[in-house]
């Protein structure tokens, strides 16, 4: 029984940490996506003027 609910509670540990890696990618990814953005923006300004 005790088993049982170590293996569910390091189940739950390995999932949150995984989610909390997820979201740190998810955020760098966002990240390098708007400073390409704003990058390509301000290629294109400087092409108008």
């Amino acid at each position: 029984m005790k088993m049982q609910i170590q293996k569910m509670l390091g189940g739950m540990v390995m999932s949150i940490k995984m989610m909390k890696l997820m979201n740190l990618m998810m955020m760098n990814l966002i990240m390098i996506i708007v400073k390409n953005i704003s990058t390509m923006v301000k290629k294109i300004l400087v092409m108008m003027v």
